[in-house]
């Protein structure tokens, strides 16, 4: 499940394209992210209080496939 925490938008029901969404300009052109692997959690948008159990701050396209990688996915 992809979820954007800037803008309360998720993408629920919906398989999400891994591939899409690295090469979204918002995404390649906008760096730093933070991403997250987290637990199941209730709440949505500004109420969304995920449980993590990894986060990360990624610079590059590169860092987003370690993090990948070191979470085996």
């Amino acid at each position: 499940m992809f979820k954007d925490r800037k803008k309360g938008a998720s993408q629920l029901g919906q398989r999400v394209s891994l591939g899409e969404l690295l090469e979204s300009p918002e995404f390649e052109k906008h760096y730093p992210h933070t991403v997250g692997f987290y637990k199941d959690s209730s709440g949505d948008g500004a109420e969304f209080k995920p449980s993590y159990l990894e986060l990360r701050i990624i610079r590059t396209v590169e860092d987003f496939w370690m993090f990948l990688n070191a979470l085996d996915i």
